[in-house]
């Protein structure tokens, strides 16, 4: 899991597909969340996916840029372009789910 910065944000999201994972320290569902997706990175092909989190408290240029109103968001980024996103905590299952619909079209 990469954390994301605005030092490191092109190199991280202009190549390949980037899970984008919007929360804060405080925020609680983001932190079952955090389980969810390390639990999912655990199980995908090293080079395939880049998660990577960006907290909206040290990082709000990054959540300005994507327009994040609430915590936790997810957002689908492939070679820097925005495939969709989904709102509120979400199990590894789910997530999976809304990556591979996104993925289909």
């Amino acid at each position: 899991m990469v954390i994301l910065t605005e030092s490191n944000y092109h190199d991280v999201t202009n190549k390949g597909l980037v899970l984008l994972d919007f929360y804060a320290e405080w925020c609680h569902p983001c932190q079952i969340q955090l389980r969810n997706l390390n639990g999912l990175e655990r199980t995908i092909k090293e080079g395939r996916l880049t998660i990577a989190k960006v907290d909206i408290e040290s990082e709000s240029a990054i959540e300005e840029r994507y327009q994040v109103e609430n915590i936790p968001t997810l957002i689908l980024v492939k070679d820097g372009v925005e495939l969709g996103r989904t709102v509120g905590c979400k199990t590894a299952k789910q997530i999976k789910k809304f990556m591979g619909d996104l993925l289909k079209r």
